[in-house]
């Protein structure tokens, strides 16, 4: 059963990520998602989740690094450019702020399926996932 402001927090997730696309070689959507308990997530259940098989390769990124390229600001950004990165500011600042033990796995070589969860004071896993195509 998920808390009442366990709730809130995946509503407000998913309204942060609404039209907010995860860009690559493909613009990719985000999926707000819990899973129950708060165990590190094996290989094969992240598989599961993204309907890969058992033994596709999975590769954990630190949620920093994935964020960095995402929140930083560059000379050329303009005006959307620079909206884009507030919101996913925002979204950062959510997860840390409600989530422990922040994790992103990658899971694909080509067409890659991304994982970012964290635990909440709840004990179940929160977060996003998204997609992206890289050849």
């Amino acid at each position: 059963m998920i808390h009442t402001r366990e709730a809130q927090l995946v509503e407000e997730l998913r309204q942060a990520t609404a039209d907010l696309l995860y860009t690559s070689e493909s613009d990719s959507a985000f999926v707000v998602f819990t899973w129950p308990g708060c165990d590190p997530p094996e290989s094969a259940l992240l598989a599961r989740y993204s309907g890969h098989p058992p033994d596709t390769p999975v590769a954990e990124v630190d949620f920093e690094d994935f964020f960095r390229p995402l929140t930083g600001d560059q000379d050329w950004h303009g005006p959307e450019e620079r909206r884009i990165v507030e919101r996913y500011r925002h979204v950062e600042a959510l997860l840390r702020t409600h989530l422990s033990d922040l994790r992103v796995f990658r899971l694909g070589e080509v067409e890659v399926h991304i994982f970012i969860f964290g635990c909440s004071r709840w004990g179940n896993r929160v977060g996003l996932s998204t997609r992206a195509v890289e050849t």
